[in-house]
């Protein structure tokens, strides 16, 4: 059945028409290497973690400056609500020190700085990577050193990234050769069917003298733009990650993906087929007061629906309550304030 489920959301995620946002998980967690025989977290390392968080949480590389922020610096120890250990084998004689913070005490503080947390729900980057590191060139594998720090960095700034299949049906649409070329039309063609919020299409290749050369375009439905970095390897991939999290996380630039932050949440489990997804979907975009139905989160059976409403949050209550397929559960309260209809399908 674990199976089952598991093909059901892929299938979903590849054929909903949908724009998919991406849920940033642990963005009140931070992991620090540390040596074995630290026992418990010092001051440096606990103001180190919350500033980690602080990132995460507020999308903003730079919040650590803000005055508002740095009067609380000192008291990071009043943030931290736990903290564990965990063994690294790769490292040696070292560890990953797991800082916990308060939630409402972290987005208090961001609030101070006029700013609002971002939300654990976040456009989704879909990343082409090509690389001409081993002679040849060819797709990035995952395993690779320039893809792991990558990720790392995406992680750092609460980036959801999604990586390509790189299946024949990804191999048929985008051709080594067009990614290298960084070619638009090839790129957003190959990219439909992970539908995601933007897209970052990149090359990389070595200097003579061992630097990282990336060049890249990072586009959306609002444009596209060209950037070039040359560097360290870490310092080029943290440029492309800070470069894309300040486009997409400024409210300005990315009004269009609004929603995520808006809306009702619905939370429906017990969708156990392909048949029960689209009976349920169909059944909420035929509802009046409903304007526009997004997915935000899939979990087995249990999904999380966006919904852009006509009228107000009763009405979709009231609406839902007529229908017996549909059996109300309790209202759910996130840490933000904000709540989450639930309901079982009873399909």
């Amino acid at each position: 059945m674990d199976f089952k489920r598991t093909l059901i959301s892929a299938l979903i995620i590849l054929l909903s028409p949908c724009a998919m946002a991406g849920s940033v998980a642990d963005l009140y967690r931070a992991k620090l290497i540390v040596p074995l025989q630290v026992s418990m977290p010092d001051e440096q390392t606990t103001l180190n973690g919350l500033k980690q968080v602080l990132v995460k949480v507020s999308g903003d590389d730079d919040i650590a400056r803000n005055s508002q922020i740095k009067q609380q610096l000192g008291a990071a120890g009043d943030f931290l609500q736990q903290y564990s250990f965990l063994a690294v084998s790769q490292v040696g004689q070292q560890q990953a020190l797991v800082l916990d913070y308060n939630p409402a005490l972290v987005d208090a503080l961001i609030t101070r700085t006029g700013k609002k947390p971002l939300g654990e729900n976040r456009p989704t980057v879909l990343l082409w990577l090509a690389s001409s590191l081993n002679g040849t060139r060819d797709f990035v594998s995952v395993e690779s050193a320039e893809l792991t720090a990558l990720l790392a960095a995406a992680d750092r700034r609460g980036l959801p990234v999604q990586l390509p299949l790189y299946d024949l049906e990804d191999q048929a649409a985008l051709p080594v050769s067009d990614l290298w070329g960084l070619f638009e039309g090839a790129l957003r063609g190959a990219s439909e069917r992970y539908n995601p919020d933007a897209v970052i299409a990149a090359r990389l290749s070595k200097t003579a003298s061992g630097m990282t050369q990336i060049e890249w375009d990072l586009f959306s439905d609002s444009g596209s733009q060209r950037h070039s970095s040359l560097g360290e390897m870490n310092n080029v991939m943290n440029e492309v990650v800070d470069t894309a999290a300040d486009q997409l996380f400024n409210p300005v630039v990315s009004h269009s993906l609004s929603y995520f932050q808006t809306g009702v949440a619905v939370h429906i489990s017990n969708i156990n087929s392909y048949a029960d997804y689209v009976q349920f979907t169909d059944y909420l975009q035929s509802l009046p007061v409903v304007s526009l139905v997004s997915i935000e989160r899939i979990n087995g059976s249990e999904f999380v629906f966006r919904l852009e409403l006509d009228g107000d949050q009763l009405q979709l209550q009231q609406a839902m309550g007529l229908d017996p397929r549909i059996q109300a559960l309790d209202l759910k309260r996130n840490a933000d304030g904000s709540q989450t209809l639930s309901y079982s399908w009873q399909g």
